[in-house]
């Protein structure tokens, strides 16, 4: 599988710590991350 263009959505709670290491996990493997 090749690299992908990945978009996280978060909840009602905002942008909490654990979606930006997920995010951060997936920049870390060369995917593009896009976190609104």
């Amino acid at each position: 599988m090749g690299l992908m263009n990945i978009m996280l959505f978060h909840s009602t709670y905002g942008l909490t710590p654990a979606v930006h290491a997920a995010a951060a996990r997936l920049r870390d493997a060369g995917h593009v991350v896009r976190v609104p």
